[in-house]
């Protein structure tokens, strides 16, 4: 007698630190439950009492728990997210904040806004926590991805079905496999039995080290390293960054390519894609050369239509600097611009006419033809 109650008592504090390690533990635990006409009022607020029992018996704040909650039927009813609350009296003001609607059931609807909505960190979903969602309903829906699309996400979905026309093999595709699935003959059993499984596994899940789940936090082939309980790390392949190395580093941020040119973002450095005639890192030179002389009107002769040609007012000189004021300058007071390849450093096809606007303009076969050769190679 003696030896059996000391088993007992080795067992029960062996259960209290299990529950007190595993309530300190980071998890971001959510709940979608079935509003709809079948479930009725009395029963859709035993699903809230055990939100609130979930609240009373974990650690709740940024590094430990933080409970997200929402109904739904045809369409999602009231409820809060992560980033609403990290004290239980206000989680429980907002839980006791939800009302019954009624209607029909939309599961894969509800499953998708957890995906997409929920369990988004702009929601105040945690990168380093744990996710658990549970899924609380007594009735049949159409599904298609079920779950399967938030276990990618390394979401552990538990499905709680209630009564008797709750169908297995729908759960079996919500949960996160068939040992997720809690059934139970009526809303009633949720309260004493059901919630202690429940909330042990629960538990069993805080403190097993997620880098032994499958899939593993860590994305694009981060490694994991556990570093107790559900916590870990994640040490990332080049490239990547945040708690599981889910962001491409973005290595175009900052970076201007000039000229129109474009940033492309590489997996350890970036590119500037240029636009034609511009070169360089940053698409900064260009092997296009414009002879400046002033702005003038280029009219129709040997070849050439009417455009204008950009030329500086000051003096004559080669500009390969398309960022450089003067060229701005001329660019502002000029409709189109003539672009001229540079052959080589020192013989430059340019765009060249007569200078001087008030000169008596020659018959075009006696005037010097547009399209001239420089020795010039004067840069700005």
């Amino acid at each position: 007698m003696y030896a059996r109650m000391t088993i007992v008592c080795v067992f029960l504090l062996s259960g209290i630190q299990a529950i007190e390690v595993c309530s300190d533990q980071p998890a971001d635990i959510g709940f979608l439950i079935d509003e709809s006409g079948s479930v009725g009022a009395t029963n859709f607020k035993i699903n809230l009492d055990l939100i609130t029992k979930i609240v009373d018996d974990f650690d709740i704040g940024n590094s430990s728990v933080k409970i997200s909650t929402f109904a739904f039927h045809e369409l999602i009813g009231d409820g809060f997210y992560f980033s609403c609350c990290n004290d239980k009296a206000s989680i429980k003001s907002n839980i006791n904040s939800i009302s019954f609607k009624g209607g029909g059931q939309d599961f894969e609807m509800a499953l998708a806004f957890a995906r997409k909505s929920m369990f988004q960190t702009n929601n105040g979903s945690r990168d380093f926590s744990l996710k658990i969602l549970l899924f609380f309903t007594d009735g049949q829906s159409q599904i298609q991805d079920g779950g399967s699309l938030l276990h990618n996400l390394g979401v552990i979905v538990y499905a709680v079905g209630f009564g008797n026309d709750v169908d297995r093999n729908q759960l079996n595709k919500i949960a996160t496999n068939e040992s997720y699935v809690f059934m139970m003959p009526s809303y009633s059993d949720l309260i004493g039995q059901g919630y202690n499984d429940i909330k042990s596994q629960i538990c069993i899940d805080v403190l097993t080290n997620q880098c032994d789940r499958n899939p593993q936090p860590c994305r694009n082939n981060g490694t994991c390293v556990g570093t107790g309980g559900s916590k870990y790390t994640c040490l990332c392949q080049i490239g990547y960054t945040d708690h599981n190395c889910q962001t491409d580093i973005d290595y175009c941020i900052g970076i201007i390519c000039y000229n129109g040119g474009t940033c492309m973002d590489g997996l350890t450095s970036f590119v500037c894609q240029c636009e034609k005639y511009f070169t360089g890192i940053l698409c900064e030179t260009t092997g296009i050369c414009i002879l400046c002389y002033e702005i003038i009107h280029v009219r129709k002769c040997c070849g050439i239509t009417n455009e204008t040609v950009i030329l500086n007012i000051h003096r004559k000189r080669i500009i390969t600097n398309t960022n450089h004021p003067v060229f701005l300058h001329a660019m502002t007071n000029a409709s189109t611009i003539i672009k001229v390849e540079k052959t080589t450093t020192s013989d430059l096809m340019l765009a060249s006419t007569n200078t001087q606007k008030k000169k008596k303009k020659a018959p075009c076969n006696k005037r010097r033809h547009p399209m001239a050769y420089e020795k010039d190679n004067t840069t700005l």
